[in-house]
């Protein structure tokens, strides 16, 4: 089929995506967590970490978990 949208990151996407309640949640080597929304690709928030992502996120009671290569875990609402 043909390519519905693109988003591009500031740098390699390694980290596997997490689709819940129509957003897409994917962290980049440029040191951010980025929420999309899963039908038109379209930033909803961008979240920062100190270090490259190569973790999936999980989403539990409106909460994104994910973890960074510099050993932290984060919490986000």
């Amino acid at each position: 089929g043909a390519r519905e949208w693109e988003y591009r990151t500031g740098a390699g996407v390694f980290a596997p995506v997490t689709v819940a309640s129509g957003t897409i949640y994917v962290g980049s080597t440029d040191g951010h967590l980025y929420a999309l929304s899963a039908d038109k690709g379209k930033l909803r928030d961008k979240y920062k970490v100190n270090s490259k992502i190569y973790s999936s996120a999980s989403v539990s009671d409106d909460r994104v978990y994910f973890s960074s290569v510099n050993g932290s875990l984060f919490a986000v609402q």
